[in-house]
């Protein structure tokens, strides 16, 4: 089991180092490409995403933070600020 699992992680990229569209092309069922450009832009919008360029995008705190947590992208965000400010 142990070497199953390392060789899994070997295989599979590391969130960040792909593209986002890449990325997400490569889960089980790819998003149709209107949808994924809508999502991607949304990302960008919100600052999950450093900008909606594939050659320049990067996931930002507040992306990694909505991988992380079971919550929709705008509550991640008042989270985020919640920590920041102190709340």
């Amino acid at each position: 089991v142990k070497q199953l699992s390392q060789r899994i992680r070997e295989r599979m990229p590391r969130i960040g180092a792909l593209p986002p569209r890449r990325l997400l092309q490569l889960t089980v069922q790819p998003p149709p490409m209107e949808r994924l450009e809508e999502a991607v832009c949304t990302l960008a919008e919100l600052g999950a995403l450093t900008t909606r360029s594939d050659e320049t995008a990067r996931i930002t705190v507040l992306g990694r933070m909505a991988i992380a947590l079971p919550l929709d992208l705008r509550l991640c965000r008042l989270v985020l600020f919640g920590v920041l400010f102190g709340w």
